[in-house]
């Protein structure tokens, strides 16, 4: 709200840019026929254990929820003036286990997802829902402002 507040008349602008491409993005999905496949190679997955894990890491270490969290919410709840370094410890572990597990139950969720979805002829209904849920998004987000 506060950059809505100094950006004024060009926040609203450029949520009507956000809403329309919103509905475009909807509008590709609905007409437009893929051709694209999910592929779920085991011999590819095995050999790129590793790879995908720093993938995933990385990809964690900039999570901007996980960072604004931590930045400004977690000094509500604990004083960090006062930590000392077993504490800095422990909070770092708590941290890493929480977003860990988390990041755990996604890829293992999107893993029996995938593997479920597997050759069921699915991939039309999806994208028709996928374009649905956003022609709303759009349209709402324009109807708001």
């Amino acid at each position: 709200s506060v950059v809505a507040e100094i950006m004024g008349s060009l926040f609203i602008i450029v949520k009507y840019i956000g809403g329309a491409y919103l509905i475009l993005l909807g509008y590709k999905l609905l007409i437009f026929k893929s051709a694209a496949r999910i592929i779920v190679d085991e011999k590819i997955k095995s050999k790129n254990l590793a790879a995908s894990f720093l993938a995933g890491f990385i990809l964690t270490l900039g999570d901007v929820k996980a960072i604004v969290f931590y930045v400004s919410l977690l000094p509500l709840f604990i004083d960090l003036t006062a930590l000392q370094k077993t504490d800095v410890f422990i909070v770092i572990s708590v941290m890493i286990a929480s977003l860990g597990s988390v990041k755990i139950l996604y890829a293992l969720s999107a893993n029996k997802v995938a593997g479920f979805l597997k050759g069921k002829g699915l991939d039309s209904f999806t994208r028709k829902a996928a374009g649905s849920f956003l022609l709303g998004a759009g349209g709402y987000l324009i109807v708001k402002s």
